[in-house]
């Protein structure tokens, strides 16, 4: 049977098809090109609170950031690639694993059992 979510998705997509809607989730890149934002207040909160100018060549910041399917996380990477200073972009993930075991194994699919967390 399926979950309330995937109901609740598979409407969803119909309805934008229909309708000529577009999602903001991970898989659309507008959620990853907004959640750069995070990363770049973060980034500014951080100079801001060690006392020195955003830009300095020398600071850069660690960020570690629970993940899922890795929506918030693209963001970060985009910001750096853009020039934010970051140095490490860690994602923790929960017990259900999907982004650990498709780095792992290369495999993508649903477990038989998922938790909520």
């Amino acid at each position: 049977s399926s979950s309330s979510f995937e109901v609740v998705e598979s409407k969803t997509k119909t309805t934008s098809r229909r309708r000529r809607l577009c999602g903001v989730n991970s898989y659309n890149i507008g959620r990853p090109l907004a959640q750069m934002i995070h990363f770049i207040w973060t980034y500014l909160r951080v100079v801001e609170q060690i006392g020195v100018e955003p830009g300095n060549p020398d600071i850069t910041i660690d960020i570690v950031i629970p993940t899922g399917a890795m929506g918030n996380i693209a963001g970060g990477y985009m910001a750096k690639q853009m020039g934010l200073p970051i140095n490490y972009l860690c994602a923790g993930v929960n017990v259900n694993d999907i982004t650990h075991r498709v780095l792992e194994t290369g495999k993508f699919y649903r477990s038989n059992e998922m938790i909520k967390t």
